[in-house]
């Protein structure tokens, strides 16, 4: 082995590699390598023999787990328990030695209380280097994953050998991986006499208190907190050390300390003895009121809380100690609960939670405190007064049935009275009604039938009243939804009326529709709306909106489709008197289509496509139907050619735009789902000849324009082949048709429902990224500053561009950019442009900076754009970032012109303004100030 002659060598690991390939061949047995290392192992060097110990380690790492027989690993482990003896340098290779070899399959189980007796003699781990205690920590979590019968056998000796070597760890790596373990190591051992001592080991980490290296970025101080929780009470053995730790660090005026003990606390419930909760009791009660009260933070009082209700939880069991313990708390709080004390909110939150934590609890706040508040409530002057302890009484109410069937009067007599109370807040004005609907839909399950019946009839009122509040109007419906969800018959019978033409009706019965018992009585009086002329414009708004909410709901759709509704849908759609609702046919019919498999789409067309397209042709405002039917077919169905010529004729002829713009777009939906065959490659370039010729004959008529340019989107958007070529003839369209400009937004622009996944329609992923490298590459070869309309071309584009397109092609564009800041004066663009420049300058400030002058001389310019405060505040604010991005020696030459701009700027009319520039000014007045 004379080629090893260095443990740092380059090529260390290669050597060992090819040492490993022998063994697998069979040329060498790993018997022989020891024997081939016996120079190195026994040379009276210490640095002689990690080499040869190293080399047998990485050979061993290198070669199969199942390479090895038993014999062969035992003899091993012998050698590496020897090893363990040796001075410490050897003992970092052997450790590694010993955690692959019990890897390998047929290590034999005997051998482990061989090396961990080896290891807890001769090895002191907390003297060893982070890596090699880490070693040994990995060793003790595969035998315990690998071999737990057999560190079973080994009793105390491995765990004393255990808590030896963790006292005293502090490197946040090893803790992390140590308390991830050991909750598992806990559960797997008994600690007998020794639990008072390895609880004490672990609880001098408690609470933790840790800030984390820079290089640490992955392991936080709560990371490790969370990680030793379940440590600290992973076993019985710990509660009657556990418990007292926690309240004397709760006790602390840290918080920290106070967050992780009464998580504490919460935890040890899952593990500790009941007894030991109940001994504590009192004082956990106690410390817990003391730190409610105090007017703690947000989560400390909610952790407060939930250890409330918890603790009392645990206890639950010895039932006349539980009432004890909630009765005392009960006595010391009610006197609190008068709505004008202090300490009425946190002593209802206390009760309240008291009240969650069990049947027994529940029944004894209840029963003290419901009489109590009902009686203040009648006797309370003012109505916000009597809201207040109305809410208190409804969650008492809540909590008490969370484990009680029903409102028990024989042993609550005055819980009855809660429900009537609010049923009477429901007949007062204001806030008052929505309170007390919120709070019967809480109770719903357990209201009484008259109690219903009230509720029955103001629902009624309510749900024909669509002009009330928005807010009460949403609890009126949840409130309906519960009803109706226990009590169907009830609510069809008392609620709704067979007769009724309000449009009120329809909005709440939507919130019913996903009801089984509701779905059929649902749909029939839509189409029962769809009979009358005068319901059915608000009826397909209702509609609309419905199948919007529950696009995804097939089982809806295929129950209106079931009741006809596509049948009644066109037919009403082609009615001349109802052409104001063809927006809404077209939406709904698309909303019904576009989830359909091919086979139920066929079927449809072939039964409707003809009517539909012949009355399109004859007037052109029935293409919105025609658009409806065809445009969320999924790409498999051809539509014929006659409406795509339709479509063509309409977007380059109609003087509606209305329907001009659902035929071009129309038109564009087909032709991204259209087959790229011969037949349609000739149809596209008929279609340009036609355009082309148009726009030649007219240069005024833009429409055969915008029609080239959402032609031109629906292919690139495939990744067409047709469609560079489309695009070169569109932009070559920019010097001589500035209006044209605007089409290069509709290419851009990615949220037109046209040519969405809904319709099915062919999307490259990033065809806008590579239409913006495209287009602004071609811009850039034609920039001149004669040509203003590029900025607004550049804008655009930029618009709608994912920023990393943007980030790209900066260095690019950077003219055209600054050709927008200098000449455009559109508010909307002058934004999108301040964000790029400042998103920019974030990210790659670099690329400004070889500007810099040319950027700061634009944007001091919009710092009194007079048209928009947004433009100055985003100007302003490019600025500040200029400070801290930039060398302070390219800055200064400009200070004082900026200085005498932003002074300008304080004296701005709007007050936002005013703020940004203070700040700004004060860096640019400040940057070169001696530190």
């Amino acid at each position: 082995m004379e080629q090893f002659q260095d443990i740092d060598d380059e090529h260390f690991s290669e050597k060992c590699s090819i040492v490993a390939k022998d063994i697998q061949r069979g040329d060498l047995t790993v018997l022989s390598l020891i024997e081939n290392l016996g120079s190195l192992l026994t040379d009276t060097s210490a640095t002689k023999r990690e080499l040869g110990i190293a080399v047998l380690s990485e050979v061993l790492n290198k070669i199969p787990s199942n390479c090895l027989n038993a014999q062969e690993l035992s003899v091993i482990s012998s050698f590496y328990a020897e090893k363990l003896k040796d001075l410490h340098q050897v003992v970092p290779p052997s450790l590694k030695g010993i955690l692959t070899i019990i890897e390998f399959e047929n290590f034999p189980g005997q051998k482990v209380a061989v090396l961990l007796n080896a290891l807890f003699h001769n090895v002191s781990c907390q003297q060893q280097q982070q890596a090699d205690r880490n070693t040994i920590y990995r060793i003790f979590d595969l035998m315990s994953r690998r071999f737990s019968t057999e560190l079973i056998s080994m009793k105390l000796e491995f765990v004393y050998g255990v808590l030896q070597s963790i006292d005293g760890e502090r490197d946040p790596r090893n803790l992390l991986f140590l308390f991830k373990w050991l909750k598992t190591f806990l559960g797997l051992v008994s600690l007998g006499h020794l639990a008072e001592d390895f609880f004490e080991v672990l609880a001098c980490y408690f609470p933790v208190d840790f800030r984390a290296p820079p290089s640490e970025k992955g392991i936080t101080r709560d990371v490790l907190a969370d990680a030793l929780l379940p440590c600290l009470t992973a076993v019985p053995d710990f509660g009657e050390f556990c418990i007292p730790l926690a309240l004397e660090k709760l006790d602390s005026s840290l918080k920290i300390a106070k967050l992780d003990s009464l998580k504490l606390l919460i935890e040890g419930c899952r593990t500790f003895d009941s007894s030991l909760y109940l001994e504590k009791a009192p004082e956990i009660s106690s410390q817990l009121q003391k730190e409610i009260f105090s007017n703690p933070t947000s989560d400390i009082k909610s952790l407060c809380l939930e250890t409330m209700t918890a603790t009392i939880n645990k206890i639950s069991s010895q039932a006349d100690a539980c009432e004890d313990i909630s009765r005392n708390i009960v006595d010391t709080l009610k006197a609190n609960l008068i709505p004008d004390s202090r300490f009425y909110q946190p002593s209802e939150d206390i009760l309240y939670h008291v009240a969650l934590a069990s049947e027994n609890s529940s029944k004894c706040v209840a029963k003290e405190i419901v009489p109590v508040l009902a009686n203040m409530y009648v006797i309370t002057s003012t109505m916000d007064k009597k809201l207040f302890t109305l809410r208190t009484l409804v969650k008492i109410t809540k909590a008490y049935l969370k484990y009680h069937t029903s409102l028990n009067t024989q042993e609550i007599p005055d819980i009855a009275k809660v429900p009537i109370l609010c049923v009477e807040a429901m007949n007062s004005n204001g806030i008052s009604r929505k309170i007390g609907c919120d709070s019967l839909t809480a109770m719903v399950q357990n209201l009484p039938q008259e109690v219903r019946l009230k509720l029955y009839q103001y629902l009624r009122t309510g749900i024909h009243s669509p002009s009330e509040n928005a807010d009460l109007k949403k609890s009126e419906l949840e409130c309906l939804k519960n009803l109706a969800s226990h009590y169907p018959s009830e609510v069809k019978l008392n609620v709704f009326e067979e007769d009724s033409k309000n449009s009120s009706i329809l909005n709440s019965l939507t919130i019913l529709v996903n009801l089984k018992e509701f779905r059929d009585f649902v749909i029939e009086h839509f189409i029962n709306f769809l009979q009358n002329v005068e319901t059915i414009p608000f009826t397909l708004d209702s509609m609309k909106d419905l199948l919007e909410r529950e696009q995804s709901n097939k089982e809806l759709i295929q129950a209106f489709l079931d009741k006809n509704l596509l049948d009644i849908l066109i037919a009403l759609a082609l009615r001349e008197d109802l052409t104001a609702t063809l927006p809404n046919v077209s939406r709904i019919l698309k909303l019904l289509i576009g989830p359909l498999d091919v086979s139920l789409q066929n079927e449809i067309l072939e039964r409707h496509l003809k009517v539909v397209y012949e009355k399109s042709a004859r007037c052109h405002i029935y293409l919105i139907v025609l658009d409806g039917l065809v445009s969320a077919l999924r790409r498999d169905i051809q539509v014929c050619y006659e409406v795509l010529e339709l479509a063509l004729e309409i977007s380059l002829l109609s003087q509606d735009g209305d329907v001009q713009k659902v035929a071009v777009q129309l038109l564009a939906n087909l032709i991204n789902k259209r087959n790229d065959d011969e037949v349609f490659n000739l149809y596209l370039d008929e279609i340009q000849n036609v355009c082309l010729t148009s726009i030649k004959n007219d240069n005024l008529n833009i429409d055969p324009i915008l029609t080239m340019f959402w032609i031109t989107k629906a292919l690139v958007m495939r990744n067409s082949a047709k469609g560079i070529l489309w695009l070169d003839y569109v932009l070559k369209l920019l010097d001589e048709h500035n209006e044209a400009v605007e089409g290069l937004e509709i290419i851009m622009k990615d949220d037109y429902e046209s040519l969405s996944s809904a319709c099915h329609c062919n999307k490259l992923l990033i065809y806008r990224q590579k239409m913006f490298v495209y287009i602004t590459n071609r811009i850039a070869e034609k920039y001149s500053t004669n040509k203003l309309f590029y900025s607004k071309a550049t804008a655009c584009l930029l618009k709608h561009t994912p920023s990393q397109a943007i980030n790209m092609q900066y260095k690019k564009i950077s003219k055209l950019i600054l050709l927008c800041l200098e000449t455009d004066e559109e508010s909307e663009n002058l934004n999108i442009l301040l964000k790029i420049i400042k998103d920019t300058l974030l990210n790659d400030s670099a690329l400004i900076e070889d500007h810099l002058e040319d950027y700061l001389t634009r944007i001091l310019r919009l710092t009194s754009f007079k048209n928009s405060m947004q433009v100055r505040i985003k100007a302003i604010q490019c600025l500040v970032h200029f400070t801290s991005l930039f060398p302070l020696y390219k800055l200064i030459p400009f200070k004082s012109k900026v200085l005498q701009c932003l002074s300008d700027c304080i004296d701005d009319r709007k007050r936002l303004v005013r703020r940004e520039a203070v700040e700004a000014r004060s860096l640019w007045f400040l940057m070169d100030a001696p530190i």
